[in-house]
């Protein structure tokens, strides 16, 4: 038995929280014999963290906390003003000009600084022994081969899960095959958020995102600042709630530059490791809880092996997962939301959008074995010789493996693959079987608060 190692988890964010429970739950079976005594310590920083959600917390994250601790909705609603939500609303997405669409999900939306308070009071201990949740603002980090350090405390292993910069190695990343946005406006409307989807709303310069809370509501308006200024987004922003003087509102101001990690463990150190937006900065707004959920195993699986051979022969999957598998489907499932546009047909940046998404989603790495072996099959991932049976067919093929005969793994989600399809107007959506129409009555590009 090896004595107790002292790991940190940088960054009180969602994917913060995700790695603590994914530790605790490997001390508790894989590491329940090696490493019992692991002590862990998540610190909340608030210069390495928003103060504010970007998008939804979906099902992964609860079943991921719930495994570990009593938490449930209806704490979440008491304590955090939680709100439950149906899944995201698109409004005025794609080539349908006649209806919004929905895709449905089951999560909530809460405050995030709330949360973090209640574990911060708590201190860990839902977590049990050797767990410890606490404030600090950190003044210095080095990580060497021996161990890292924060403010002078030595840790055996840091993972980093920062929301705005890295705490250290800020060049290690690499330009992400595809990218949209890069700033972003945020009001807090001190009005109760009454609806139950995440509302993700085509504006003329980027996309807005609603979320709603129990006494008040998040927009998120994410642009480009090559093809607009923050002048023209106010502008556009102040269009979109006519009723209102939104420069009453409380306002934050960010940006970010797109990229993603060259690596999930140090290659030098191998003490320092990267998760959520630490790993992958896209667009903040894009919810990272099943990729990290995915990674965060991954780290546990490494920090748990009882040799170095096989700690590196779990660094090299986790590399090649992370390269070949996550990555590609993340970009795939935005290229796949950008491809068909918006109704804003004369937008510099939703020209930029589309035209980058096509491009992505025509390169060589997407092919249909099953249809057109190496050709361009966008438009045409379903035809007249294969339909709705074919594609269920490769959808129970590649169910519950890593093998992707679908032309991407997200769409092993069927009925999220169905809902985009025929909610942004793809071109072979006739050729999908489905009950009846689920979409939102209210007019293409109209903001409803209703869920259908």
């Amino acid at each position: 038995m090896t004595m107790g190692r002292k790991i940190a988890i940088v960054g009180a964010s969602m994917e913060g929280f995700i790695q603590l429970a994914l530790l605790v739950n490997g001390r508790r079976w894989d590491g329940r014999e090696a490493y019992p005594d692991d002590e862990y310590v998540l610190i909340h920083d608030s210069d390495k963290v928003y103060p504010y959600l970007l998008h939804g917390v979906g099902q992964s994250f609860h079943e991921t906390l719930e495994r570990e601790i009593y938490f449930t909705k209806n704490w979440l609603r008491k304590y955090c003003d939680g709100v439950d939500n149906c899944g995201y609303k698109y409004v005025g997405w794609g080539n349908r000009k006649d209806k919004n669409f929905l895709i449905t999900g089951c999560g909530m939306s809460f405050d995030i600084e709330k949360f973090r308070q209640e574990f911060i009071k708590n201190g860990g201990d839902i977590f049990g022994p050797n767990v410890t949740i606490k404030e600090e603002r950190i003044d210095s980090f080095d990580a060497g081969v021996g161990g890292c350090t924060i403010n002078d405390v030595e840790y055996d292993y840091v993972i980093d899960c920062s929301q705005r910069n890295p705490l250290i190695f800020e060049d290690d990343y690499m330009t992400p095959s595809i990218e949209y946005t890069n700033s972003s406006i945020v009001i807090e409307k001190p009005i109760e958020g009454n609806f139950n989807t995440i509302i993700d709303y085509a504006a003329k310069c980027g996309h807005l995102m609603g979320i709603p809370l129990t006494n008040k509501q998040i927009w998120s308006y994410c642009y480009n600042d090559e093809f607009n200024s923050k002048e023209e987004v106010e502008e556009d922003l102040a269009s979109i709630f006519p009723d209102e003087d939104i420069t009453k509102y409380k306002t934050y101001n960010h940006s970010w530059e797109p990229r993603v990690s060259n690596y999930v463990i140090h290659p030098d150190s191998k003490r320092y490791i990267r998760n959520g937006t630490a790993l992958i900065n896209i667009e903040p707004c894009l919810s990272q809880a099943n990729y990290a959920e995915e990674m965060g195993t991954q780290i546990c699986m490494y920090l748990y092996a009882t040799s170095d051979r096989a700690r590196e022969e779990h660094n090299h999957h986790m590399l090649l997962n992370y390269n070949n598998f996550i990555l590609q489907t993340l970009q795939a499932f935005m290229a796949f939301s950008y491809q068909y546009g918006s109704r804003h047909e004369d937008s510099k940046f939703w020209d930029n959008a589309e035209s980058k998404a096509v491009k992505y989603l025509e390169s060589p790495i997407f092919t249909h074995p099953h249809v057109f072996p190496g050709k361009s099959f966008r438009n045409e991932i379903l035809s007249e010789k294969f339909k709705d049976e074919d594609f269920r067919l490769a959808h129970h093929q590649q169910e519950g493996t890593n093998e992707c005969v679908l032309p991407s793994y997200w769409m092993s989600n069927s009925n999220c693959f169905y809902e985009y399809v025929i909610g942004l107007g793809a071109p072979y959506a006739q050729y999908l079987k489905v009950m009846g129409d689920i979409n939102p009555p209210e007019p293409h590009g109209v903001i409803s608060y209703d869920c259908l």
